[in-house]
């Protein structure tokens, strides 16, 4: 579908619509927020209506992330053309969030994150639609972390019972299980609870309760238990991590790719509209390599294939892995060079809740001082000014740091020790002092009462 807003309008609405949130009235003069999706923006081609609200989104983007849209899409039902597709027993807030989360920052603006207020609507439309790997996981994650208290246990649990949660209902069951018996009827509201489940709750009590008894008789029991477990569960992660291997996603076309990067002699198959849509650089080059009508090459020289590989992946949602220290380098390199803001500000914020080691702080300050990342670098010099002088010389060399950082980072531990040694120096005179008089005054003792310093404390004790 056609849009009529210039490029410009289309940005400005969307960050208006991601952090303003302003409002407008319906044909009943009911009050709604306006969003990012309520108006056409960015070569939109479909429409979904939710409760008489309108989410302007385009079919790729739901095909790439959504299984049932793409079957929807490529089917012979009239959905599959239609401009308007209505989405009845939705909540129009939920979808919103929904839509947010499959379409990220790059290009909403604004973050979503899954909470413990939102958690069950993501879970339902993840499930239902589904999508597992960005969105569903997410929300495992989310309830395995939450802690569980009485408060919320039974919430949790519920959620962990409907989508066969495993390890979140199994931790449930193991707060309830240590519940006296009196926390525990108010907390499942036994009365209410048919038999069966009434049964297990029970059990479980008993069960913790004759542990605590099998400890008594063999101390040695549980240790041995929960040794033998931690090198099963060790046993099994490595396992998985053997088993698990890298897939190259890219390598045959796939859902409508239209063009092809060429690195290294590889090609990447991937979407002119999603390249367009998160790099400036991307589109000015598709608008100058494609002036003959057969042309779906681009060759990028001088790039690494397996580096390329990493960055195409942070722009497809679904496709999306952790950024961690060893991929940060080059992300931070390629979407600073192609000027994707989604991925360079992930990098960012990465480096920012990123532990500041001896091990990895060297390598983080050299990223803030390339990408101007002012806090990290105030953040990795509070962590060197406690550093010894062999591990800063050991770790920065490594790094090549330029040479304004390192006399900045050495000053820094230098004012640090001169302070150090400002404020410790009087207390250790003092503990000299005092040393000094209570040796003179020991000796006195001594030559006055025949007394060791040990034998007048016994004598003074007794007194």
């Amino acid at each position: 579908m056609a849009s009529s807003v210039t490029e410009e309008e289309t940005v400005g609405k969307v960050e208006r619509g991601a952090s303003d949130e302003p409002t407008v009235q319906d044909d009943q003069g009911k009050e709604k927020v306006k969003h990012c999706f309520s108006e056409p923006w960015r070569d939109v081609d479909v429409i979904l209506v939710v409760e008489d609200e309108k989410f302007h989104v385009h079919r790729q983007i739901l095909s790439l992330n959504l299984p049932v849209f793409r079957a929807m899409f490529k089917s012979e039902f009239k959905e599959a053309s239609s401009i308007e597709i209505p989405l009845p027993g939705k909540k129009a807030d939920g979808m919103l969030d929904f839509l947010m989360k499959i379409y990220g920052p790059q290009y909403t603006k604004k973050e979503v994150e899954i909470t413990m207020e939102n958690v069950e609507q993501f879970l339902q439309l993840s499930d239902e639609y589904p999508v597992t790997e960005h969105i569903f996981k997410s929300c495992m994650k989310i309830l395995e972390e939450e802690p569980k208290t009485k408060e919320n246990v039974m919430e949790i649990l519920a959620l962990a019972e409907l989508y066969e949660l495993n390890k979140v209902r199994q931790d449930c069951n193991e707060l309830l299980s240590g519940m006296k018996i009196k926390t525990l009827a108010e907390t499942v509201q036994l009365v209410n609870v048919e038999k069966g489940r009434l049964q297990h709750f029970l059990t479980q009590r008993i069960e913790v309760l004759e542990g605590y008894l099998d400890e008594f008789e063999n101390p040695f029991k549980m240790a041995s238990c929960k040794q033998s477990s931690a090198n099963d569960e060790g046993t099994e992660t490595v396992q998985e991590a053997r088993e698990e291997k890298v897939k190259h996603c890219f390598s045959e076309p796939w859902e409508d790719s239209d063009v092809i990067l060429v690195v290294e002699d590889e090609m990447f198959h991937v979407h002119r509209l999603i390249l367009s849509m998160n790099s400036p650089v991307f589109k000015t080059t598709f608008i100058s390599a494609f002036k003959e009508p057969s042309s779906n090459e681009i060759s990028l020289p001088g790039k690494k294939a397996d580096k390329v590989l990493d960055f195409l992946k942070q722009l497809h949602v679904e496709k999306r892995e952790e950024i961690t220290m060893n991929n940060v380098e080059h992300l931070f390199k390629l979407s600073d060079e192609y000027r994707v803001k989604g991925i360079f500000n992930q990098c960012v914020k990465f480096l920012e809740t990123e532990p500041k080691s001896e091990r990895s702080v060297m390598k983080i300050l050299k990223l803030a001082d390339l990408y101007k990342v002012e806090n990290v670098r105030q953040d990795c010099f509070n962590t060197i000014k406690e550093m010894r002088l062999q591990s800063i010389l050991e770790n920065y060399e490594d790094e090549g740091l330029n040479k304004e950082t390192v006399i900045k980072m050495l000053s820094r531990r230098i004012q640090r020790l001169e302070k150090f040694l400002d404020d410790v120096y009087p207390q250790f005179q003092g503990v000299i002092i005092f040393m000094s008089v209570s040796f003179t005054n020991s000796c006195n003792l001594k030559m006055a009462t025949g007394l060791s310093v040990t034998d007048y404390k016994v004598f003074a004790l007794v007194k």
